[in-house]
Formats: structure tokens, sequence, C-alpha cells
């Protein structure tokens, strides 16, 4: 069975002023950690457990394209969305 993140979404919350990622995960949750990673260093967001990042303009440059995606670690593996 294929194993880590997968399906990514991110979008812009209009009510709330602020942007949110999600994923899903496939595999052991015990021991975990992810983090939602951005194109040359431009972010790095935590997410320890949790399948969900809430950010703001101030956090990332919005003005241009940014690729982002998921690396999960768990002991001394990392997979990649």
């Amino acid at each position: 069975a294929v194993s880590g993140p997968r399906d990514l979404r991110c979008y812009r919350v209009e009510s709330k002023g602020h942007y949110q990622c999600s994923w899903e995960y496939e595999g052991t949750l015990a021991g975990v950690s992810h983090f939602l990673r951005g194109c040359q260093e431009c972010c790095h967001f935590a997410a320890g457990s949790a399948t969900l990042v809430q950010f703001t303009d101030q956090d990332i440059n919005v003005l241009s394209n940014v690729t982002l995606w998921v690396e999960s670690r768990l002991e001394n593996r990392t997979e990649k969305s």
C-alpha cells in the first residue's frame, strides 16, 4: 500500500482573511510530523500531527506563483506529496 501525504488542497478563506491548506495522510499516524513547505525555502509551516495549516498573506508572498507540498516525517523516513 502507498503511504504518505496526498490530495493537498489550498485556498483562500475570504470570510476569515487567511489561507488554508489541508491534505490526507495514508499510513501510521503515531509519531508522524507534517510540514507544509514552499518553493525555494519561501515558507515552512510545522503542522505536527495535524493535516491542516492556516496562514496569512504576511506569511507568504501571494503576489507570485508558489509551489507548495507536504513533507511527512516518521522516524527516519520522509514522504512528500
